[in-house]
This record gives C-alpha cells, sequence and structure tokens, in this order.
C-alpha cells in the first residue's frame, strides 16, 4: 500500500511540474518572437538574448532534477544524514557566485542528524540555498540557522532584485519534496529579506526510536 500510495504522489507530483514547465517555455517564446520582431526593449537583442540563455538553464536543471524524481528508488532509502554536511556541501557548488558577490554567510548548524533520504534533502537545500545566492543583493547576507529544530535558509535583498522572478520549479519541486515526507514549512518575506523555514520536529519525532 506504501509503494502504491508513492507512486500515485509521484504520479501528482510530476501532473503538476508539467504545468510549472508551461509558463517559462511560454515566456521563452514571447521573448524570442518580440526579439525576432525587433519589438520595444526587445531590440537589444544581446542583453535578451542572455536572458533567454538563463532561462534555458533555469529549465534544464528543472528538467534533470524531474528525471531524477522520476526514479522512485532514487526516495525510498533514508538514513542519518548530518544536515551541515549536506548544507556545506551545496555551499561548495555555490562558492564561485558567493565570492563574486561579495555575500557574507553565517551558518549556525551543530551536529544535528535527521532521518530522511539524502537525494530530497540535498535537493532541498540545492534549491534553497542557491535562489538565496542568486536573489541575494550585492555584499548581502544570507544565513542558513538550526534553532528548536527549525532550518531556516533566509537572504537580504533589494526590491528591484526580488522582482527578477526565475521558473519557480525549483521552489515548486522543494514543496512537494518537503510534502512527500511529511515535512511542514513556512515562507516569510519582508520589506528586504526572504526566508524559507523547515519544521524537522515531526521526522525526528517519528523516528527518534531509530537513533
Amino acid at each position: 500500500q506504501e509503494t502504491l500510495r508513492m507512486k500515485q504522489v509521484n504520479f501528482e507530483f510530476l501532473r503538476g511540474a508539467s504545468h510549472e514547465l508551461k509558463t517559462p517555455l511560454t515566456s521563452l517564446k514571447i521573448v524570442l518572437e518580440n526579439m525576432q520582431f525587433k519589438v520595444g526593449k526587445y531590440k537589444d537583442r544581446d542583453f535578451y538574448l542572455e536572458k533567454c540563455g538563463e532561462m534555458v538553464d533555469e529549465l534544464d536543471a528543472g528538467i534533470r532534477e524531474l528525471l531524477l524524481m522520476s526514479k522512485m528508488d532514487s526516495f525510498e532509502k533514508s538514513e542519518w544524514i548530518k544536515i551541515l554536511e549536506v548544507v556545506e556541501e551545496v555551499l561548495r557548488r555555490n562558492q564561485i557566485m558567493i565570492a563574486e558577490k561579495n555575500l557574507q554567510m553565517r551558518i549556525e548548524v551543530g551536529e544535528q542528524k535527521i532521518w530522511l533520504n539524502r537525494t530530497a534533502l540535498s535537493m532541498v537545500l540545492a534549491n534553497l540555498i542557491g535562489n538565496a545566492v542568486k536573489y541575494a543583493e550585492e555584499s548581502g547576507k544570507i544565513s542558513v540557522q538550526m534553532r528548536d529544530e527549525v532550518l531556516e535558509i533566509k537572504n537580504s535583498y533589494r526590491a528591484s532584485i526580488n522582482e527578477q522572478s526565475g521558473s519557480g520549479l525549483g521552489l515548486y519541486i522543494v514543496k512537494n519534496l518537503l510534502k512527500r515526507y511529511g515535512l511542514k514549512y513556512e515562507i516569510r518575506e519582508g520589506k528586504k529579506s526572504f526566508s524559507f523555514r523547515i519544521n524537522l520536529k515531526s521526522v525526528r519525532k517519528r523516528n527518534k526510536t531509530l537513533a
């Protein structure tokens, strides 16, 4: 029954994700058509070619994650994972952008462990930390903190930067992965900051006998 339930969840997720992909594809088509006919601001072809390249990169990354998620066996095995190890792995992959933007990093994650699928946790943190780095202002601040079994990824931004939205597929994947494992989350958006909070208490309580 659990296998059938997971397959149904996976099917519903992929069906929903396919709709999420339509939005950036439509946007890309509109931009390319406007460039073709040199409409208004789209006469600046070099600028918008670069933007199109960024949109294609986002779609490519999203599709690769979807293909990975379609393999059920990739998400069936759970293990005790040191959260800090995964955070550090993700930060290493983003270190060039962090340096280029001169971001101030604040990492406050101790030796806490969680019983979860490593691929799933890595995908969640890669998306959240990656977005924090991408949308943080120059010389801005990013914090990854663990308090009272709640993991928070927070970044500062300027209003103009926040208006630059991606495909939204990454956040969609995050939300569905957290839902799959019964993890509650909360999004907090202030005037100059954005934070994503994941409550890990439910997973630890459910699996505390495995420690």
